[in-house]
């Protein structure tokens, strides 16, 4: 395959793009893992009647959480051209940012459709837009919107090129945000944080 060259006049558009993006990929897993491991400690937590108040701040915590989770993986599918997101890096690769764009198109992967049905859109519509009477947050299956964001990140990987590649996000960089978040979460539960910050 030929070299593929980044063009320098815009070198640092296409790096602050990629860097945001990369940030947003990393809170969007953090989101995620977070609500995975507080799940896990709450199966062990009984909550009796003066625990109440911890139990509803709890709840707010998961809600904030997983709606932060939606907006965040919605952002990256943004069309709109002020946006930074998928669809414009894509669409900049061609128009500013390689210098031979045509030597890149069959590396580059297609990103999945956003038809009513996606598991993004509807969790945006039950949980942002429209918050369908009836319908809470729970009842939206967040590991499918997961499983979205994973194809977007394979997406996201094959738009970056030269050095922008250290921008990757492999698996090695999700198991760190998973371990990170479980520890997080283990101190909040154990109540490690008030010790450590008393000590």
């Amino acid at each position: 395959m030929e070299n593929i060259v980044i063009n320098q006049e815009f070198y640092e558009e296409y790096k602050d793009r990629v860097e945001e993006l990369q940030g947003i990929f990393i809170n969007i897993y953090s989101n995620y893992f977070y609500l995975i491991h507080i799940g896990e400690q709450r199966k062990t937590y009984k909550f009796s009647w003066p625990l109440y108040p911890a139990k509803n701040f709890l709840t707010s915590i998961i809600h904030a959480l997983q709606k932060d989770f939606i907006i965040l993986s919605c952002t990256l599918e943004t069309k709109g051209e002020s946006a930074n997101s998928l669809h414009q890096l894509k669409g900049l690769l061609k128009k500013k940012f390689l210098l031979n764009f045509d030597s890149a198109r069959k590396t580059l992967l297609k990103l999945p459709p956003d038809d009513n049905e996606s598991p993004k859109r509807i969790a945006r519509n039950k949980t942002i837009a429209h918050i369908d009477y009836g319908v809470n947050i729970s009842s939206v299956n967040l590991c499918e919107v997961k499983e979205r964001v994973d194809n977007l990140r394979d997406c996201f990987n094959s738009y970056l090129f030269g050095d922008m590649t250290k921008y990757k996000i492999d698996n090695a960089i999700i198991d760190k945000i998973d371990n990170t978040c479980k520890v997080g979460v283990d101190m909040l539960f154990n109540c490690s944080m008030k010790k450590l910050c008393q000590a």
